[in-house]
Parts: C-alpha cells; structure tokens; sequence
C-alpha cells in the first residue's frame, strides 16, 4: 500500500476550518471572551484576527505548541492582506501567547514560557508613616460581598475544612458540658489547647511551654498584641515587601512606621538588606511571614532563619514571626526562626484559620520575653477566647484527626494551585511571570507594566470577581501591575470561565 502523506497545506487547512468554525461572523469578533461588542467592532482588523486566535488558544481550540496557518492561509480565508495577518501575529507575539520560528512559521507558546521569576524589588530608602490606602478599603469592602468569586481572599473552599468532624466534637462536648456556653474562660487560655499546641510546636523546631502561650482571636489580633507589646507610637517596624496588607493597616492604626525590606520571590526577606538598614535606623520590630510569605509563598532558607534570630539579639530588637501558613509548605519544611531563639527574641504568632476552621476564630501567640505583658494585654482587650472553641480543637488535635487532616490539605491545595496556575497560563496575555510558591494556595503575579491591579479590580467586580491588587501589599505604592490570587478555591468550569474572563480584561487594558 502506498503510503499517504499529509501536506502541511492540507494541515493549514484543517486550521483554517477550525478557524471558521469557530467564528460566528455574525457576531463582533472576539465576543466568544469579551462582552463589549461596541469596542471590539471599531478595531482594526488584524486586532480582531489576533482575538480570535487568542480565543481559540485559550480554550484549547489551539493547544500548546501547535502550528498557526500560514500568512497566506490566513490573509486568503479572512480575505485581508498578508501585511494584516502579519500584524495579527506580532500582536499575539506581543502578548506572549505565540513565538516565532526562523523559516517554520509561528507556533502557541507551551505553557512553561507563561512562569519565569519576577523580578526582585529593589531596597526601600527610609521609612514610612502609614496611611491606609483607596485599593485597601475598596476591597476589603467588595469581599464582603458573598456574590463575588474571592480570587481576592486568602482562605480554601469551605469544603476542604473538616467541618464535619469539628461539629460532632462540638455537639457531644456540648451535650455533656452545656455549662461551657455559660462561662468566661480568661486569657491566656484553655490549657488543654496550649498543651496541644506546644506539642505541635516541636515540628517547628521549637521547645515552648504552655504556660507561655496566649489563645487569641485569630493571627492578627496575636500579631497586634505582640505589636502593642514592644512598640510606641513613632516606632519603626521593619516589614517585607510585598507583605500581608493586614500587617499594614495594624502599624497605622498603631501609628507606627514601616521600613519595607526587599524579598527575594523564592527566599523571602533578604537578610543582607535588612542588615544594612539595620546600621541605618533604630528598628524596633521586624514583622514577617518567614515560612510560606503572604503574598509571595516565599520561605527563608534555614541558615538565614538563624541569622534573623542572632541579628535580633546583637542589635536589641523583636522579631513578631507570622507562622500562619507554615504547615502548608508542600516539602514539610516548617523550621521556624523561633526554633533559634535562645533569649526570648522572637514572637511566634500563628492560628489553625487556613487550615481548620476560620469560624472557630482561634490564633495563638508564644511572647518569649514578653509574654506576661501580652497576656496582660489580651484579657483587658478582649477577656479571652470562647472555651467551647478551644476544647473542641483541643481535642481535635489530641485524636490525631488534624494531622491526617494536614496531610491531606496540603495534597490538596497543591493540586489546585496547578490547576489554576495552568488556567491563567492559557488565559491570561504577556507581561505574566510568577514564581510557584513554595507552600499554600496564594499565587504572586506580576502582570505587563502598562496593568494597573485596581483598576483590573474595579473592572471585574462587574463580572463578580474578587480580586487583591498588588498595591495593597506596600506601604509606598509599589506593585500597581501585581495581583495577589487565592488559588484556594475547589477548581471548577466557573472559575475558568472567570480566568478567561480576567484574560480578556487585560487583553483590553492592554
């Protein structure tokens, strides 16, 4: 039998009729990812030929690596010249979705060309007084809003919390103890959950003492009692940047200052920056996530943990360390700065709110050698935490239940990050580059420069999506074109209809 051959042409052909069918001509070009026809029909015609074929790259029409027809394939079905098509293509080049070959025409760009390292940031000059900001106040006030898909958030799907489990411990320590709902339990705390969470402490390295330890309402009020612990008004507090935007608005509400120390994307603060401002200003505090950054998902290398520790106790200041997200580091690294700490230092602040159940509201704080004072500080701000709620993860964590609960967390929000960072990869246009985080479900974006992150919000809260624009993570205007991302959220059709939503927004403000 003679063997068939298939031409390129008859290939670019197929092309060509995938094209056409997958445009409907009686529609404005591109309506398939964007609603606003009126725009899309005044453009020119190579924008609209670009848009189509971002489109069909983007649902997959088009898949990675594949071949795009030929200048006169495509200038002959769309009936336009070949300097038109040639500009469609230098449009696609320009968004990052295709590349060129020497003599071989063009081809989809496969999905690892999206992710390349940011690029880091560089040292902030002196300190700055903290004024709260439009982008923060608007989005914090949008999450409010249950309607909106909460890209913006930083907590998992409901569903992925044992809820099940903590609401039958509730129920039969209710059931026996009803007196619990009619009782004060005074800071710092029910010892049967401080013991539990010294035990669990030993996996950060660290040897505390229950007594030591404060319940709280969740990290931040933790992080705020250990602020208030160490600082006056006027204070300098060195914090990373980007950092959590909640830190942020506790130093202005504290009338503190902020002296932003550059992160590297993949190792977190850098310590040799943050030594030299240190010979520069009277730091009083340096606040920071060492173990799974938000917004960053950085960790600090183990050997820079330690310098962190030994730095703090040569030039006499506290280190307020945010374990939050620690036991989500997908390689189990959790190694806290506080595992180093031999004169009471270092403030380990963390909460069981990412990992187990944000509406028990429950945080914790080991003071070192502040403790008493934080302790203090607690019961005539807030008396104390619900009993009920401690006892119930209490006895959680004693059966083991959290552990295995852990194990299968991290598996999990591992396997959705991939899934929404491979959304965005065929979603979103050029100027993308991220670096995978090294533990939780955040994902730092930094998006083309020409991208302002707030009006991208404001944009898509029409199409009910929540998002964090990068400027709400420093305190001097950095990040206008970064976005912070909760990939947390169960992977589902609606959320990559949203991305390829989200795409088509930037596609436009570009």
């Amino acid at each position: 039998m003679t063997p068939i051959l298939i031409s390129t042409l008859s290939i670019e052909q197929l092309q060509i009729s995938a094209i056409l069918t997958y445009t409907d001509f009686n529609k404005p070009l591109g309506s398939v990812m964007s609603k606003d026809s009126q725009a899309q029909s005044a453009k020119p015609l190579y924008a609209k030929i670009a848009d189509e074929l971002t489109d069909m790259i983007a649902s997959g029409v088009l898949a990675e690596g594949d071949r795009l027809p030929s200048l006169r394939m495509l200038s002959k079905s769309h009936a336009v010249s070949v300097p038109t098509v040639v500009e469609a293509y230098r449009v696609l080049e320009d968004r990052g979705v295709v590349t060129p070959l020497n003599r071989s025409g063009y081809y989809v760009k496969r999905r690892e060309d999206f992710f390349q390292p940011p690029k880091p940031v560089r040292p902030i000059g002196s300190p700055t007084k903290i004024m709260q900001k439009e982008a923060t106040q608007l989005v914090m006030t949008a999450a409010q809003n249950p309607g909106l898909l909460p890209f913006g958030a930083a907590v998992p799907s409901p569903s992925l919390f044992p809820i099940t489990r903590l609401k039958s411990i509730m129920s039969r320590l209710l059931r026996h103890k009803p007196e619990l709902l009619g009782s004060y339990d005074f800071a710092p705390g029910s010892m049967e959950l401080r013991r539990e969470l010294a035990r669990r402490s030993l996996r950060w390295g660290c040897t505390i003492d229950p007594e030591a330890i404060v319940v709280t309402n969740g990290c931040v009020e933790a992080i705020s009692l250990a602020l208030r612990a160490v600082t006056k008004p006027g204070d300098i507090v060195a914090v990373e940047t980007p950092t959590y935007y909640g830190f942020l608005s506790l130093l202005e509400v504290l009338g503190l200052q902020a002296l932003e120390i550059p992160c590297d994307p993949v190792n977190g603060l850098s310590v040799d920056e943050f030594t030299k401002a240190l010979r520069k200003f009277d730091v009083t505090a340096c606040l920071l996530c060492s173990t799974v950054s938000n917004p960053t998902g950085a960790t600090i290398p183990v050997k820079k943990k330690r310098e962190l520790a030994e730095l703090a106790c040569r030039h006499d200041f506290m280190i307020i360390e945010d374990a939050t997200f620690a036991d989500l580091h997908f390689n189990g690294e959790t190694l806290s700065i506080k595992s180093f700490d031999t004169d009471g230092y270092v403030i380990l602040c963390a909460s069981a709110t990412k990992t187990t159940a944000p509406g028990l509201r429950l945080g914790w704080v080991e003071g070192g050698k502040v403790s008493d004072q934080i302790s203090y500080l607690k019961r005539v701000s807030s008396i104390g935490q619900p009993q009920i709620n401690q006892l119930v993860l209490a006895e959680y964590m004693a059966s083991g239940g959290y552990e295995r609960h852990l194990r299968q967390l991290v598996r999990t929000i591992r396997k959705q990050l991939d899934q929404h960072c491979t959304a965005i990869a065929d979603s979103f246009p050029s100027g993308l580059t991220a670096v995978p985080p090294s533990g939780g479900f955040l994902l730092w974006l930094e998006l083309s420069s020409e991208i302002d992150g707030l009006e991208l919000h404001n944009r898509a809260l029409s199409f009910g999506i929540g998002l964090a624009p990068g400027e709400m993570f420093s305190a001097n205007g950095l990040f206008s074109n970064y976005l912070r991302v909760n990939c947390g959220q169960v992977y589902t059709d609606e959320i990559r209809t949203a991305y390829a939503r989200l795409g088509s927004l930037l596609t436009d403000m570009m």
